[in-house]
């Protein structure tokens, strides 16, 4: 038994069908017209394997509902999937979280404060200590971006 020959359909110009090995249905690939007449057109089993970056994977690639191919095989697919709903958990977690307190991100990059007795007096500072003090603090205010 031959198989039907993929054929290109000239007035439809975004598509071409091409036969689906795991259905055996005909379906409707996507044309890239930026590659141009100059560059070999892609292996029809090209267009019918699964685009996963990572590694070379030989598996279909999968339908969609309306017919059409998805990028990459149910394998991949369902891993993909996977992943997202993982990273969507984890922001959803973070917002809930930031929503529930909102001074916490804010607090958190201050250093917390040193704690004295209040038994011990604080001895004053004599001119010296005053004046090194008080330039510190100019000289702090001058390089720090203001709010």
């Amino acid at each position: 038994m031959s198989t039907p020959e993929p054929h290109f359909n000239k007035d439809d110009v975004e598509h071409r069908l091409m036969l689906h090995p795991p259905t055996g249905k005909f379906i409707q690939v996507p044309v890239d017209h930026r590659a141009g007449a100059s560059s070999p057109l892609s292996s029809p089993v090209d267009e019918l394997v699964c685009k996963y970056k990572g590694t070379r994977c030989t598996n279909p690639r999968s339908l969609k509902r309306n017919g059409e191919l998805h990028n990459l095989c149910e394998y991949h697919r369902t891993k993909a999937n996977a992943n997202q709903g993982r990273f969507d958990a984890k922001q959803r977690q973070r917002r809930d979280l930031d929503d529930a307190n909102p001074n916490l991100s804010e607090a958190s990059d201050l250093p917390e404060p040193i704690r004295t007795s209040e038994d011990s007096p604080t001895p004053p500072l004599n001119e010296w200590e005053a004046e090194l003090l008080l330039k510190t603090i100019l000289a702090r205010k001058r390089i720090r971006p203001a709010n």
